[in-house]
């Protein structure tokens, strides 16, 4: 047998008898629906470092080209599909719920677990932006989405609490539709040849060829010339406020991506739920990094927490580093691979071979 099988096999059986599964998923489960991870791309976008990006600063000098940024973002997730390691997720939440009482459930009647229930609790902590585990069918009960979301939206008036999610638009806003880069290398060749005009056979050929250049380009993101990483900033168009989606509430404040940026704190109501999860119900036993080398601040800090009160662990991703050391250890398991293609075989004994719903290619 194979030490990979073997490994495998003995995962599995501990998975079997855990009782409180924390998932921790990063960029790698969503690079495989061909969602762009910037760290493999350098940190830049058009030759703009994530400080001109992903800051407060950043948009409080040029909201417009924060905004490209993001519809940039929004457009590529809402092109993208939905993954096995997506489903299999979801499906595993569906079958065993969180137990975590949020307050606006609360405020509707929802009752907490008894007290005592030993059923098997999974919950999912996710560091990716793109909505991708929605489209999935994810129960959203069992869902912490730390970052946030690119579809979400809120006022940057200080005196204004509107907050919104707009999953349905590809662009908000007439300037963003016409300026938004559809991905780097492409963006000048659809000016060229695509139109209002074309026919929709011809605009799906130019989707997806945009698609396929996507792709390739994230294959080949880690060999990239040094001229390439040398990059400088592209002049993008330069928006204006009134460019850019409006509050329909205050109507003063600009909307600004509902994002965790670099230099913020990360939600309160989001961190409590997971505080929520490791505090009732007996210890975490079984911490699963998906997609990710969790050693990144909070993904480190939730996996040493479950491991001082003996929690397991095991990861799943393309590259694990000193994995001959993790595979000797006692307490960790590594599976090095394609994040969304390990996951459902690694699942099998709690969700099965028929995970995803009935209707999934069209999510």
């Amino acid at each position: 047998m194979a030490e990979s099988d073997e490994q495998m096999q003995k995962f599995q059986r501990y998975l079997l008898k855990a009782r409180k599964i924390l998932c921790i998923v990063g960029s790698g489960v969503s690079a495989s629906s061909g969602i762009a991870t910037y760290q493999l791309q350098k940190g830049t976008w058009h030759g703009y470092t994530a400080l001109d990006l992903a800051t407060p600063e950043a948009f409080q000098n040029d909201p417009g080209l924060v905004w490209l940024f993001y519809s940039s973002r929004r457009y590529e997730a809402l092109r993208a599909k939905p993954n096995e390691g997506h489903f299999a997720l979801a499906e595993l939440c569906k079958r065993y719920p969180s137990g975590i009482l949020r307050r606006e459930n609360s405020a509707a009647g929802q009752q907490p677990p008894a007290p005592g229930s030993d059923k098997k609790k999974v919950l999912v902590v996710s560091q990716n932006v793109d909505g991708l585990h929605q489209r999935a069918g994810h129960p959203p009960e069992s869902l912490v989405e730390l970052h946030g979301s690119v579809f979400g939206l809120r006022c940057t008036q200080f005196f204004c609490n509107y907050r919104s999610k707009n999953t349905n638009d590809r662009f908000l806003t007439p300037a963003l539709y016409r300026y938004t880069p559809r991905n780097h290398e492409i963006s000048k060749k659809r000016a060229k040849h695509s139109s209002p005009h074309d026919n929709a056979e011809t605009k799906k050929r130019h989707l997806d060829s945009a698609a396929n250049e996507v792709q390739n380009q994230e294959q080949g993101s880690e060999t990239r010339s040094s001229e390439e990483e040398s990059e400088q900033p592209e002049m993008l168009p330069a928006l204006e406020v009134g460019d850019l989606p409006s509050c329909p509430k205050c109507h003063q404040g600009i909307l600004r991506p509902a994002v965790v940026w670099y230099g913020e704190s990360l939600p309160l109501n989001q961190m409590d739920e997971v505080d929520q999860f490791f505090n009732k119900g007996g210890p975490v036993d079984l911490v699963l990094v998906i997609g990710t080398s969790g050693k990144v601040w909070p993904a480190m800090g939730y996996v040493e927490r479950a491991k001082k009160s003996g929690s397991r662990v095991a990861i799943f991703n393309r590259v694990i580093e000193d994995l001959d050391q993790v595979r000797d250890s006692k307490d960790i398991w590594g599976f090095q691979g394609d994040a969304a293609k390990l996951l459902p075989q690694a699942l099998k004994p709690l969700i099965g071979e028929r995970y995803k719903p009935r209707d999934w290619k069209r999510r």
